[in-house]
C-alpha cells in the first residue's frame, strides 16, 4: 500500500484494523441513548420513556403487564448491537486470514 492514496489506506488498512473497537463503541452509545432516552423524553414532557414505562407499569400492574413494554423495547435496542457484533467479526475473521 506505499504510495496509495490516504483515502484507500484508511479503507484498507485503518478501518480494517479498528472496526471491532469501532462495532463495540457503536453498541455501548446505542445501549446508553436507549437506556437514557427517558430523560429526553420527560424533558420533551412527556412522562414516560421506554425504560421508565417498564419499570412503572412492573410495579403497578405486575410482570404480565410489562412484558409487552420489555419486548418493544428489545425489538428497538437489540438490532444495532447485533449488527455491531456481526460487523466486529467479520471484521476480526477478515483480519485473522
Amino acid at each position: 500500500l506505499l504510495g496509495d492514496p490516504p483515502r484507500r489506506v484508511f479503507r484498507r488498512v485503518t478501518l480494517p484494523l479498528a472496526a471491532p473497537g469501532l462495532a463495540m463503541a457503536l453498541a455501548v452509545a446505542w445501549a446508553r441513548a436507549i437506556g437514557a432516552f427517558g430523560a429526553v423524553v420527560i424533558i420533551a414532557y412527556h412522562p414516560f420513556g421506554i425504560p421508565l414505562q417498564i419499570f412503572v407499569t412492573l410495579q403497578e400492574t405486575g410482570l404480565a403487564s410489562a412484558l409487552p413494554f420489555a419486548l418493544v423495547l428489545l425489538v428497538v435496542a437489540l438490532p444495532l448491537p447485533m449488527a455491531a457484533y456481526v460487523w466486529s467479526a467479520r471484521a476480526d475473521r477478515r483480519r485473522r486470514g
